[in-house]
């Protein structure tokens, strides 16, 4: 991999578009060390750029430095409202051996982090270093109240403790020079069979104006590698002699056909099982996949997802077919502007048809429907070939009338 992937930044002073050109800090020479960084990282969170990495953990909240448990102790550890947490491992270098190191290490607090209960984590934050820094409470209720004082705390608290059990966690390496492969990366976390989390690494590119002054610093964060799902397990079975259990392990390629998952999407499948039904959410995962082979991509944020049809002009827009909520409803997206020029220009008929089409499915399954904006996705799913007959028309309309358009042109 090239050593420089991205060009010079430039600051543009004024309208005529005269600017100043940045310059980089050699990586072997930071400005501060790794104690700095934390606290950096502590005070701004939002230099994480979390809603790319894994939107389920975001907004993040600080909670505390050097956060001890059996295997060490945690540079830093976040949380967000809905009870999931951020570990965080800080490292300034330029030799592969420490990358590995971090890794390991990271996933070793993972792991002994996993073990704690929800009160485990209260008495280790409120003994960290710095938990207090940028007037954080020394309590994770209090630092939550302080960032939303309407927060339920009696979920927040079993959210936590889910995460906890479950190994849910977001595990970041944050650093300068940070040069890796997803590949190569995911070779040294073999050590935790029970855990499922997330793993990625973000570099922090630091630039000045003037070469010769310490300040000010300008700082561009980027990811450099980021896991897919990252599940493994040791499956006990135990079985009266004579019964035969056969597992079967998905090759590669049939790992790659299907996709994999990312942390937050599992996540959400959870939260849907816990509001709804088990069943509901092994639906919705059924129709996310099937509405993918028609064409859409799946947008993920904390408590949503978004199925959207690249449009086919080249616009670069996409339509938003239908947004399901963590909750269990569902409501169509934003497809007046399916007439617009710069999203096409498409005939709004196209997008009436399909709204149409879909009131009628879910009225067909709930009575009190009265096409108000949102609806119980359970009473789409009642129809969901139906439904996805609907999708394919929504489509397939708007692919005729791109190339009809094209073939004008």
């Amino acid at each position: 991999m090239s050593e420089k992937q991205f060009s010079t930044p430039v600051i543009i002073t004024d309208k005529n578009c005269r600017g100043q050109r940045l310059h980089q800090i050699p990586f072997g020479k930071p400005p501060f060390d790794e104690d700095r960084l934390q606290e950096l990282l502590a005070e701004h969170p939002e230099l994480i750029p979390i809603d790319e990495i894994e939107p389920a953990f975001s907004p993040l909240i600080f909670l505390g430095r050097e956060v001890g448990n059996k295997a060490g102790n945690a540079d830093l550890i976040y949380t967000n409202p809905s009870g999931y947490l951020t570990i965080v491992e800080t490292k300034l270098w330029s030799n592969p051996e420490s990358r590995r190191e971090a890794v390991v290490q990271l996933v070793d607090y993972a792991a002994a982090i996993s073990s704690w209960s929800f009160e485990n984590l209260r008495d280790e934050v409120k003994k960290s270093a710095n938990a207090n820094q940028s007037g954080n409470s020394l309590d994770i209720l209090e630092t939550l109240r302080k960032h939303d004082n309407e927060i339920d705390e009696s979920n927040y608290i079993d959210s936590v403790s889910r995460s906890l059990i479950r190994g849910n966690f977001l595990l970041l390496i944050i650093g300068n020079g940070i040069r890796e492969s997803v590949e190569s990366i995911t070779e040294y976390i073999q050590k935790a069979p029970g855990l499922h989390f997330a793993l990625a690494l973000v570099e922090m590119n630091l630039y000045k104006t003037n070469p010769h002054q310490d300040y000010p610093i300008y700082i561009q964060p980027r990811i450099t590698a980021k896991t897919v799902e990252l599940v493994r397990a040791v499956v006990d079975i135990k079985a009266p002699a004579g019964i035969q259990v056969n597992v079967e392990i998905p090759t590669e390629e049939e790992a790659k056909r299907k996709g994999r998952r990312r942390i937050t999407e599992q996540i959400f499948l959870e939260e849907l099982a816990e509001n709804a039904t088990a069943e509901i959410s092994d639906q919705v995962k059924g129709l996310i996949g099937e509405m993918k082979n028609i064409g859409l991509q799946s947008y993920w944020r904390s408590s949503s997802v978004s199925m959207r049809y690249p449009d086919p002009g080249g616009s670069g827009y996409r339509f938003t077919v239908i947004v399901i909520t963590v909750t269990g409803s569902a409501y169509m997206g934003w497809l007046d502007r399916i007439s617009w020029p710069e999203y096409g220009g498409y005939n709004e008929d196209i997008a009436n048809d399909y709204q149409e089409s879909v009131h009628k499915l879910v009225e067909k399954n709930y009575a009190q429907h009265d096409r108000v904006e949102s609806f119980p996705i359970k009473y789409l799913l009642k129809s969901q070939d139906e439904y996805l007959d609907c999708v394919n028309a929504f489509t397939l309309a708007i692919k005729n009338e791109a190339e009809n358009k094209a073939g004008e042109d």
